[in-house]
């Protein structure tokens, strides 16, 4: 017997009729947009030292940023393009690793829009990259729900999005930072806090803020306690990014400084029953993921 598909099924499998492929064309166009407008700035600052990249007026590291720009509305028509595409999802994760690649990049070289004076772009620039890379994250956990993903991408949902080894790797090495202030005294702090170590703690905190509660229905807690206390542990893993994108792009660590001497040696013992209950922690679909 011949098993006919629904026409309610059919229209969702297809990524035209879906906000996943809304995200792509959305986000396709953005890039290519901001990607051409950057360029032409480029080519203002270097040929005629005008505009928001006047400082490039004769540089040579003008090709750099002329190339990046390029290959950034490139990539946009790409993403754009895959709403055509019978597999997407392809386009979702290329979107997903370039939005998180810029920010970061954003964010490492933030003294370079303090010195052209263009904080406020830097800061449209690295929310828009956040946004996007979380509405993409989204839509590979959540979206296509009746269409046949690649095997890639059915492990990345079986495994929870890796949620769960994230968190916990972040929690040790936010643990061992804490360990080193209570150890070095908190006149080391500029010292461990650098802005690379910041944002190194800074990365794996905002992709667990968001992948945590978008792999929720697949976490299996041991009883309703379990429950609550995973919930508050997604709830405690933003609430830190604020002071850690101070010092990265400030370089400063001086937002510490109302915060009790005291705070590292309690917080060591929070961060590792923390681990532990998100070691306890099962996620259905991890066995059928591993095969």
């Amino acid at each position: 017997m011949v098993t006919v598909p629904s026409q309610h099924a059919s229209r969702a499998a297809r990524p035209a009729h879906s906000l996943a492929a809304w995200a792509l064309r959305i986000n396709g166009v953005f890039l290519l947009a901001v990607g051409l407008a950057a360029c032409t700035a480029d080519m203002l600052g270097y040929f005629y030292a005008a505009g928001p990249f006047a400082e490039l007026g004769g540089q040579a590291s003008a090709i750099a940023s002329v190339e990046a720009h390029g290959l950034g509305a490139l990539v946009g028509a790409l993403i754009w393009n895959g709403t055509r595409s019978s597999e997407p999802w392809n386009r979702h994760a290329l979107a997903l690793v370039v939005h998180g690649f810029l920010m970061l990049c954003n964010l490492l070289y933030w003294k370079v829009y303090a010195d052209l004076h263009i904080v406020p772009v830097g800061i449209v620039s690295t929310a828009a990259h956040a946004l996007f890379f979380a509405v993409h994250l989204a839509c590979l956990a959540r979206g296509y729900a009746h269409a046949v993903l690649p095997g890639w991408a059915e492990r990345f949902r079986a495994a929870g999005l890796f949620v769960q080894p994230v968190a916990i790797c972040t929690l040790l090495l936010g643990g061992w930072v804490h360990l080193m202030i209570a150890v070095l005294g908190r006149g080391a702090l500029p010292l461990i806090l650098t802005p690379a170590t910041e944002l190194l703690l800074s990365a794996p905190m905002f992709y667990v803020s968001i992948a945590g509660w978008l792999a929720w229905p697949q976490f299996r807690f041991r009883a309703r306690w379990h429950r609550i206390a995973v919930a508050i542990i997604l709830i405690y893993f933003p609430i830190g990014l604020p002071l850690h994108l101070m010092t990265i792009t400030t370089g400063s660590t001086a937002q510490y400084a109302g915060i009790p001497e005291w705070y590292s040696l309690v917080i060591m013992p929070v961060m590792a029953t923390f681990i532990a209950l998100l070691a306890a922690l099962h996620v259905a679909g991890a066995e059928t993921g591993n095969k």
